[in-house]
């Protein structure tokens, strides 16, 4: 004031002696003031300076921006308004290329149409294309604050139309029109005009990283329309081979794209030696070039395709290496942190996942959809109450949310509570969930109360009603445990080949094979082990590696249910070099396949030790109990067995392998 005041009006200007003592008294007040009321706090700075070491142990600094001042869109496919129905793909890359473009962005997170298209699909869009209403309901069940949406009017030259929506209210905020020859240009130009509708800075605009988006994928017209082909026979249909012909046409006519690589490289995993370009080009070098043009990609999608490539080669390490840099280099960056939990439950690190869920749940409490994820994990630990407190905590802001009831039912089994999870299930479908998806939890609930009969029956109702190939496999799995459970193993052979097309279809050839292995147990024990024999060796011809390494865990699985063929110390050391590289790539924790193989070789108390060290590590795998009391029987102690027998029946009562237990079973 005293600067204003004396200083303010022409003339000239002097300083007197009252403004020589005053000024710098008020000064020194201010910053004691700014020192007592705002020590500790970042006076409301937008951004972080973070280092870190990346996978080789370079240095790293990056400015980051905090989690309240990011932006949130929900992108999905544009209207191909031109009548030309060669022209679909435009509509599809232009929200991808946005996508794209705006992640190099920090202070954006998005979800691009195809990570949300299997959600679009159930909820009854067509190959994604969703009403507006429904695009709006995806928004908010995502927690995503705006949403765009477009038309193309004419390609060549192009005329597109983008709307920009806040998911709250569904109210229109902004609507352009962009006309050129050049689409990566319109689709440059698009992103420019979101950052300013959604209020970012123009000197943040102009100084913020941002390559045009040809230089991120391809300049090439042609390559990005066969990729997006690749994606669509990828997403939608479920066809790998369709996809690998897509994306392999994109990578010969760009070698550069990245990401056309990288979904090859998955595209040609799923087909194995089935796939000709695979078997003449080696199946790594699809990742390879992925890996030799990575600098094209966004830095915040690096880690996926680090991840995936560390993964297969058997050098985990290094992968959670990559995944960790980006939470270092990107604190508040909910996508990188999810990428992070989720590794972290794969590898069945729960303690760390539920941190990394718990910082997200921090970042933003407005997505209560992390509660979901940190009840997954708790379920996981084996700690129920606290899986279904998260789950409850989420269903009281989401009252219309259906899943969130199917996973409550779930949890409530885990605990014995069936009356509890009939309810929920019977509420899930009075308030519209996919009814086949109910049937098929019904259906394990019957079976959990030892009504077999209606188990089968249910089961059967849901394969019939399922209205993807998805669905109708999930319904066919409790149909073949029931038939497993009852000792009727033919039958349960018949339903696992009448899935065995439909694990084709949805998983691709190689993980189809995967599963087809798992059967094995249900060869054993009938007169079709030299069946299972013959599979072995053909799979040994199909599987590329690393998926073929799996298979000196498979042998010895399948010569375990066979029980008097002993392991040989060359078989352990196989298994073991195999969960050394590559556990990353089977469902069976390495202390279960040890214990069963000491079992088989007639060590129980170390076979023992490995039960309950797998059953502390999974605790949702309760019939693990049943090895344990097979164990402590044949040890001698008959107390211990009927005990651990009597746990399990407390949440299965009815369960035909631990009701039909003979005296002579207990005591030796």
């Amino acid at each position: 004031l005293v600067l204003a005041y004396t200083h303010g009006k022409p003339g000239r200007d002097r300083w007197s002696t009252t403004e020589k003592v005053v000024v710098p008294v008020n000064g020194l007040l201010a910053i004691g003031l700014i020192l007592v009321f705002f020590s500790g706090k970042d006076l409301g700075a937008t951004t972080l300076v973070v280092t870190a070491e990346d996978e080789t142990g370079a240095r790293i600094e990056r400015v980051v921006p905090k989690a309240n001042f990011r932006r949130q869109v929900a992108l999905f496919f544009f209207a191909n308004e031109t009548g030309d129905p060669d022209a679909v793909w435009v509509g599809r890359w232009l929200p991808h290329g946005i996508y794209l473009d705006l992640i190099q962005d920090l202070f954006f997170d998005n979800r691009n149409p195809y990570q949300m298209s299997r959600v679009m699909i159930e909820a009854g869009a067509e190959r994604g294309e969703a009403p507006l209403a429904l695009m709006r309901e995806i928004a908010r069940k995502l927690h995503l604050r705006h949403f765009l949406e477009g038309s193309v009017h004419a390609a060549q030259p192009y005329d597109v139309e983008t709307r920009l929506y806040l998911t709250r209210g569904g109210r229109l905020l902004a609507s352009h029109r962009y006309e050129g020859e050049d689409l990566g240009n319109i689709i440059d130009r698009i992103s420019i005009d979101i950052k300013g509708d959604l209020e970012l800075s123009k000197t943040h605009i102009d100084e913020v990283e941002d390559l045009p988006v040809a230089a991120l994928s391809s300049e090439n017209p042609r390559a990005l329309a066969y990729y997006v082909g690749g994606l669509d026979q990828y997403y939608f249909h479920s066809n790998h081979s369709g996809a690998a012909r897509y994306l392999a046409a994109a990578t010969a006519m760009d070698s550069t794209f990245v990401h056309a690589q990288y979904y090859l490289y998955q595209a040609r995993l799923y087909l194995g030696v089935e796939s000709e370009e695979a078997r003449a080009r080696g199946f790594s070098e699809a990742i390879e070039a992925a890996m030799r043009y990575i600098y094209k990609v966004p830095e915040r999608l690096q880690g996926s395709i680090k991840e995936v490539y560390y993964l297969y080669q058997g050098e985990q390490e290094k992968a959670l290496s990559a995944l960790s840099l980006d939470v270092t280099l990107f604190p508040e960056d909910v996508i990188a942190r999810r990428r992070l939990a989720s590794f972290y439950s794969r590898a069945g690190f729960y303690a760390n996942a539920l941190e990394e869920y718990r910082i997200i749940r921090d970042l933003n409490p407005d997505n209560d959809l992390v509660l979901r994820d940190i009840a997954e994990v708790h379920a996981a630990l084996g700690e129920f109450e606290q899986a279904l407190e998260s789950l409850h905590d989420y269903a009281k802001n989401n009252p219309r949310d259906t899943e969130v009831l199917v996973e409550m039912g779930g949890v409530y089994q885990l605990l014995g509570q069936t009356d509890r999870a009939e309810r929920v299930y019977e509420r899930a479908l009075l308030l519209g969930h996919n009814p086949a998806r109910v049937m098929v939890h019904q259906a394990d609930l019957l079976f959990q109360r030892g009504l077999y009969r209606e188990a089968l029956d249910k089961a059967r109702e849901a394969a019939d009603a399922a209205q993807t190939a998805e669905v109708q496999l999930l319904a066919l799995r409790p149909l073949e445990k029931t038939y497993e459970s009852l000792g009727r193993i033919k039958e349960a052979m018949a339903v696992a080949r009448e899935a065995m097309p439909l694990e084709r279809k949805v998983h691709g050839p190689v993980p189809s094979v995967l599963l087809r292995l798992s059967h094995f147990d249900k060869y054993a024990r009938t007169t079709l082990a030299d069946s299972a024999e013959v599979l072995l060796t053909k799979a040994d011809e199909q599987l590329p590696d690393p998926l073929g390494s799996a298979l000196p865990v498979l042998w010895v699985g399948f010569k375990i249910e066979q029980e008097d063929r002993p392991i040989s110390a060359e078989e352990i050391a196989r298994v073991e070099a195999f969960y050394q590289e590559y556990k990353f790539l089977v469902d069976i924790p390495h202390d279960l396949i040890m214990a069963r193989i000491h079992e088989n070789n007639r060590d129980y108390r170390r076979a023992l030790q490995g039960y309950i060290t797998t059953l502390s590590l999974y605790p949702r795998r309760l019939m693990l109990q049943k090895y344990m009391a097979r164990c402590y029987r044949k040890m001698g102690d008959a107390e211990a067995a009927l005990a651990t027998i009597e746990e399990l029946l407390a949440v299965y009562p009815n369960d035909p392998g631990g009701t039909h237990i003979e005296p002579h079973q207990l005591y030796p």
